[in-house]
């Protein structure tokens, strides 16, 4: 049964505006994070048991596997390989932690993909993450302990590995979407309510939506990230309501036409329709062959 929000909506979209603000001052995109508005809308809103029940955890792995991220980029080693190194070094920490905090993947991966260099990213993913951190509390009043499920951590290894070495092969890079791979590992992890499939369906009608709003916005609004920003997750909010899933990735999915340059409209959208297809599909193949946990009623969407 899903928990009631702590917090509204809006308060995940005032750290993302607190965000975009910081980034229009600096006048780069570095200070942009967006699985921050991800990650406020799980602690805040969802309070997902599995993430805030030890805050400690969001800022410390998060910004651990940041580090790790911009700290490849320095390495003289293809974009392929640093995603495979990325991808198995946050999800060994991961397993060794006992942690299914899945934004991990992102700030690990999400440095790679744009070839980030600075430090500065690392600050403020530090930064952001003591935000949300601070707001979940000392401990979740939402839940108990939630305990890890190692074989499909495993699974979730190997098939991001295969898709980032599909896409190194095929040379379409955006294959890998930080945000996408996140998605991928809390449809292979996270406990599964009998409605599952259809609660995926609706999660991946949000993701493709949301990131039709962010690439429209990034295109109508380039040169002012703060406005379209705040127009893509502003229109995410309300399609959560539509769709009716509060789900995490759909905030960073809507901002992430901002780092990627000028894509036509439709190609963000078409990436993430093909990444969440395919994860659903094996999603659903690895319940079906009962590798994943067991259905649990406390698991919201």
């Amino acid at each position: 049964m899903r928990q009631p929000a702590t917090k509204p909506l809006p308060a995940a979209f005032g750290l993302t505006m607190a965000m975009l603000a910081v980034a229009t001052l600096a006048k780069s995109t570095i200070p942009i994070f967006p699985e921050a508005s991800a990650l406020a809308v799980g602690c805040w809103v969802n309070r997902e048991r599995r993430w805030v029940e030890k805050p400690w955890q969001i800022v410390v792995l998060v910004t651990v596997s940041s580090v790790v991220g911009v700290g490849l980029n320095h390495l003289a080693t293809g974009l392929t390989v640093r995603e495979i190194l990325a991808l198995t070094v946050v999800v060994s920490l991961l397993l060794v932690t006992g942690s299914p905090l899945s934004p991990s993947i992102s700030a690990a991966l999400l440095p790679v993909l744009l070839n980030i260099r600075s430090w500065f990213f690392v600050q403020a993913v530090f930064g952001l993450t003591l935000t949300v951190a601070i707001g979940a509390g000392k401990k979740s009043e939402a839940t108990g302990r939630g305990n890890k499920f190692i074989k499909a951590d495993v699974i979730y290894l190997l098939t991001g590995l295969a898709w980032i070495g599909i896409s190194g092969l095929s040379h379409f890079s955006l294959l890998v979407i930080p945000p996408m791979m996140v998605v991928l590992y809390e449809w292979l992890t996270k406990p599964q309510p009998s409605t599952g499939l259809k609660l995926g369906i609706r999660q991946l009608g949000l993701l493709f939506s949301s990131a039709l709003a962010g690439s429209i916005a990034a295109r109508l609004l380039p040169r002012l990230p703060a406005a379209s920003g705040g127009v893509a997750v502003i229109v995410t909010i309300g399609l959560m309501y539509l769709f009716n899933t509060r789900f995490p990735p759909a905030m960073a999915i809507s901002l992430l036409p901002l780092l990627l340059g000028d894509l036509p409209v439709w190609e963000f959208p078409l990436y993430v329709l093909i990444d969440g297809a395919v994860f659903l599909f094996i999603g659903f193949c690895a319940a079906r062959l009962g590798l994943m946990r067991p259905p649990d009623n406390r698991a919201g969407g």
